[in-house]
């Protein structure tokens, strides 16, 4: 007996399941009922969600689906239902998705709820969350991976928006304005750094200011020191404690200075005479310089670029110094950690001030001054002031200033230095510049031209005045006097505001020329100097000589006068497959090939002309 498929319009097959062939059931259990495009059908039966899927049936919320059971919906149902998983969580979904394998969409973290929160997963990043800026909002509604922007509240009190899920990734964003991305709550240079805003140039650097710039930007700028020095450097580079290059003190720290001057004012009236870079031999005859010494009491200042990865050279000294019976303090810039318990740490970039205040609460705290030393350091420490700025400022120039004597520039090299420009170097003399020191200095030469080049390049590669050795243009050396009949082909319109003033004859600048004859050409100027001609000049007289004009005269003569425009039998060379215009003796005007007509071919409107064939015959 032959079985049919309960299809409609569907022939004898082998029926599988409710009725239906293969194919139709396949297709009924993919899109939940039978859909056959522009036939009628007869419904198929329907298989209950129950029947199908009973673990899913399982899940059936209880009471909120009214008198909807699961035996009364087929599994392929469009419906939405509520459901309660084993999670404990009810959610809406329709059948057709949870047949599919949709689950519980807050265990999927795809709604929030039931503890997938950001208040419960990451409570320490919820206490962050503003108040007020983030509208109704609040934690409990925001998914912890969010890529929504949210404003944030830090316990430093500054307020930022940042995207959820940039706060709860393993590598969490902060403050923008305490990690000094950002610019604004006193993290600017001028707020934190004062002194250095003093030194940003006030022209060269647009419209930026010190307060527009954190203390650790790596924007280069320009910079003005009180001596007059302009120099670019980046901006967390001078928040480090770089400083005027031209302006360092040789063996010597700025800071070393304003550690002896504040220490001389504080404690020079109390305690034996404060010395500033001294020498203590030790029993060998070796000696041991120290920064500070006030009486048996040796302070060190240790700057964390100089003494970084030093910690074994700096205890040694530390060792030598007590056995000679000397109380060490060590003053270290952050982060160079501490030797002894006797160090002190003081931040990057400290001021005198700093180093000074550091030294002397170590000093307090070691019992080793007593009485009115003691009470001048308290009130010093508590006064939270410099007192001896001004001491160091003239102590640092005079240091400056100071001469070399058989180092220096007057001694080594009195040729040189009697080129010494007597008013542009200020009240730098010779004697107080080393021989070999890399810094600019204004010279003076024999001939009276006055140029700037560092020190080293005159004493090592004995370099002179640009201007007399032919590297500098002057009126006496330019291209227009010494060869000014090679300036007679400077093109006159095509070199901008160039002229042959403005270039030596050697140059190696390639500029624009016009010969005699109307050519515009580029060249070296070295180059025409040196005797190469207009290179188009050539190449037109070839030209000329092979022209149509100059190999057929007869058949230019036939040229058109008006109906090739500017072209000329001189212009052009025969046996091109160029098309022009011809008028030949009868006064036809004809169009054809340079080629054809150079191999013979004459008028073909004239009787007795040969019929020109065409392409395709």
């Amino acid at each position: 007996m032959e079985k049919y498929c309960s299809v409609e319009g569907c022939g004898p097959a082998e029926v599988l399941n409710r009725g239906m062939c293969r194919k139709h059931y396949q297709r009924f259990m993919k899109n939940g009922h039978v859909e056959l495009a522009g036939r009628k059908r007869r419904s198929a039966p329907e298989i209950s969600l129950d029947q199908s899927f009973p673990a899913l049936a399982n899940e059936w919320h209880p009471t909120l689906n009214g008198d909807l059971t699961p035996d009364a919906v087929s599994a392929g149902s469009s419906q939405k239902i509520w459901w309660l998983g084993v999670c404990g969580h009810p959610w809406e979904a329709t059948i057709h998705s949870r047949t599919i394998g949709c689950g519980c969409p807050y265990c999927g973290n795809r709604k929030v709820g039931y503890g997938n929160d950001l208040a419960s997963q990451f409570p320490e990043v919820a206490a962050t969350w503003h108040p007020y800026l983030n509208d109704d909002r609040t934690p409990d509604q925001v998914a912890p991976r969010s890529n929504s922007k949210a404003w944030w509240l830090g316990a430093c009190g500054h307020p930022w928006e940042a995207v959820v899920a940039n706060r709860t990734n393993k590598i969490r964003s902060g403050c923008p304005y305490c990690a000094n991305q950002k610019v604004g709550y006193g993290n600017d240079l001028a707020t934190r750094f004062p002194d250095l805003a003093k030194e940003w140039h006030p022209t060269r650097n647009d419209d930026v200011t010190p307060g527009q710039v954190t203390s650790g930007a790596r924007s280069n700028v320009w910079w003005l020191c009180s001596s007059g020095h302009e120099w670019r450097a980046m901006v967390f580079k001078r928040s480090c404690g770089a400083a005027c290059e031209k302006c360092k003190l040789v063996g010597l720290s700025e800071l070393e200075i304003g550690l002896y001057a504040e220490l001389k004012a504080v404690l020079g009236e109390h305690l034996a005479p404060v010395q500033h870079d001294w020498r203590i031999a030790t029993a060998g005859g070796v000696k041991i310089r120290v920064d500070v010494i006030v009486g048996t009491i040796a302070i060190e200042f240790d700057g964390s670029y100089w003494h970084k990865g030093k910690e074994d050279r700096d205890r040694e000294k530390t060792d030598q110094l007590q056995e000679l019976g000397y109380s060490v303090i060590r003053v270290r810039e952050h982060p160079l950690e501490a030797l002894s318990p006797q160090d002190a740490l003081v931040r990057r970039a400290p001021t005198g001030h700093d180093v000074a205040s550091a030294a002397l609460e170590e000093m307090l705290e070691g019992g080793l001054i007593e009485n009115e030393a003691a009470e001048s350091a308290r009130r010093y420490i508590l006064n939270g002031v410099a007192v001896a700025e001004t001491e160091a400022r003239q102590i640092i120039a005079a240091l400056r200033l100071r001469e070399y004597g058989e180092l220096s520039l007057a001694d080594k090299f009195p040729a040189v230095a009697g080129e010494w420009h007597p008013q542009l170097n200020g009240d730098l003399t010779p004697a107080q510049v080393m021989a070999h020191s890399g810094k600019p200095a204004w010279w003076l030469c024999p001939a009276g031209h006055a140029y700037l080049t560092p020190i080293v390049q005159r004493t090592t590669d004995g370099t002179g005045c640009g201007q007399c050795s032919g590297r500098y243009v002057t009126p006496a050396t330019s291209l227009a006097v010494i060869r000014p009949n090679l300036a007679g082909q400077w093109h006159p319109t095509l070199n901008g505001q160039l002229t042959p003033e403005d270039v030596l004859p050697h140059s190696g600048l390639t500029v624009w020329w016009l010969c005699a004859e109307g050519h515009a050409t580029q060249d070296k100027v070295k180059d025409r100097a040196k005797g190469m001609v207009c290179q188009e000049c050539p190449k037109s007289r070839r030209r000329a000589e092979t022209s149509l004009a100059a190999r057929f005269p007869e058949l230019a003569s036939q040229w058109h006068p008006t109906l090739n425009a500017e072209l000329t039998p001189h212009d052009v060379r025969p046996y091109l497959n160029q098309l022009v215009w011809w008028l030949c003796p009868n006064g036809h005007s004809t169009q054809d090939t340079l080629n054809a007509r150079s191999r013979g071919r004459v008028c073909q409107d004239c009787p007795g002309a040969r019929p020109r064939k065409s392409k395709r015959s």
